[in-house]
């Protein structure tokens, strides 16, 4: 079972199963220090700025997307094929196969 956050860029930084909060503050430690607005919550924030959060239940993505009126995709071409090129889970397949099905339904 994969469990960890995908960046924007494919790059795959694994934790527990339980992990995700304690990871996302340090990617955001790591990253995003400047930008970060403690008004949110920091697996929120990255959640918004088009990272995936793979978990047990499937993959998380923001969903505060809209790509009739700013053109970004859920999925990134990088993680794309981070994602076709490592094993998931048959529940995180499925969440990513609906995500590619709302990804063309735009």
């Amino acid at each position: 079972m994969l469990c960890g956050w995908l960046s924007p860029s494919g790059e795959f930084y694994s934790c527990s199963q339980y992990g995700h909060i304690t990871l996302a503050n340090e990617l955001v430690r790591k990253y995003y220090i400047k930008l970060y607005s403690a008004r949110y919550a920091t697996d929120e924030f990255l959640l918004n700025s088009n990272w995936l959060k793979l978990y047990t239940n499937g993959i998380g993505h923001s969903n505060n997307f809209s790509y009739t009126y700013t053109k970004k995709k859920i999925i990134t071409d990088d993680q794309f094929s981070w994602l076709t090129n490592n094993t998931l889970s048959s529940v995180q397949y499925q969440s990513f196969m609906k995500i590619l099905e709302l990804e063309s339904s735009f």
